[in-house]
């Protein structure tokens, strides 16, 4: 499984990296920083599965999955959005962008594996 997470917050991504090295899973990671690393990243990587931070500067996670779900050549990759203002709001606008999950931040291990299909 290849999974490319992408949020501004570098300790989580790190965390996240950590998490999955752990795993006795064959998973590969990546970092992306931000909107316009993340769309290079998808091209270059060609993630399973993107960790997508709501809301970064410049170009938030909703744009980012609206053009990675548009885009015929990456609409299969799945979206797990994580956030945290978990609100009614901003997991309906998630979804509506094309997300398949919204987790909340901090983010709970065992509801991130069962996201990816992972859980024991």
């Amino acid at each position: 499984m290849r999974i490319l997470i992408v949020d501004d917050n570098e300790m989580l991504a790190n965390y996240l990296v950590d998490l999955f090295d752990s795993l006795p899973d064959d998973i590969e990671t990546q970092i992306a920083n931000g909107g316009q690393e993340a769309f290079h990243k998808v091209d270059e990587f060609k993630p399973d599965v993107v960790l997508l931070d709501i809301l970064m500067p410049a170009i938030t996670g909703f744009e980012v999955c609206r053009r990675i779900k548009n885009n015929p050549k990456t609409s299969h990759i799945k979206i797990i959005s994580m956030t945290g203002i978990y609100d009614q709001a901003h997991i309906s606008q998630i979804l509506e962008a094309g997300a398949d999950a919204c987790l909340s931040k901090p983010i709970d291990k065992e509801a991130l594996l069962k996201a990816l299909g992972l859980a024991a």
